[in-house]
């Protein structure tokens, strides 16, 4: 009678291992179709990819209806920094938003590329390959997130409700994210 205990024992012992030892070997296969059925089912990741124009109106929409906003950006263009004549600051999509708001302002975390890192350098030859000036085109870079990280700080004075910060990674060229 302990015999057969023993030898029940013993075999869920291996069939154990084996099961530990077959999830090993398969771990990146299970993690990565459980990260598609996360992504698929719970509409996280990537929602949509589209031209400048559609992502100003997108970005305005997010501002309009959501708690938190998050954009990671290279400069922020027309998004963050654009003045009018004037000299203020509500041309940009933030400005605009800000400026004729009727309710609380989301929270905003900005994300730009910091104007002295290299990958300045790799950006302007991908915006600008064989370019015969590519100095130029790295100091309109720089220049440009300069002028971004000082609009944003005037938004953020007049404005509050900013997390301005800066990144010195390779980047994709433009996320935001969105918290309802």
């Amino acid at each position: 009678m302990l015999n057969a205990v023993t030898l029940d024992v013993v075999a869920s012992v291996i069939a154990s291992l084996v099961i530990v030892g077959v999830a090993f070997l398969y771990r990146n296969a299970i993690k990565f179709r459980l990260q598609a059925f996360i992504l698929k089912n719970m509409k996280v990741g990537i929602q949509d990819v589209c031209d400048y124009k559609e992502a100003r109106e997108s970005f305005a929409f997010a501002l309009e209806i959501g708690h938190s906003v998050k954009l990671m950006a290279i400069m922020g263009g027309g998004f963050l920094s654009a003045k009018d004549g004037a000299g203020r600051l509500h041309c940009s999509v933030l400005g605009h938003f800000l400026s004729t708001r009727s309710k609380p302002a989301p929270h905003v975390r900005v994300l730009l590329l910091d104007p002295r890192s290299s990958y300045v350098i790799i950006r302007a030859e991908k915006l600008f390959p064989g370019y015969h000036s590519q100095a130029n085109q790295v100091r309109k870079i720089r220049n440009g997130i300069l002028h971004s990280l000082d609009d944003l700080l005037d938004l953020k004075e007049e404005f509050g409700g900013l997390d301005v910060r800066i990144f010195n990674q390779k980047s994709v060229w433009r996320i935001s994210i969105v918290n309802r």
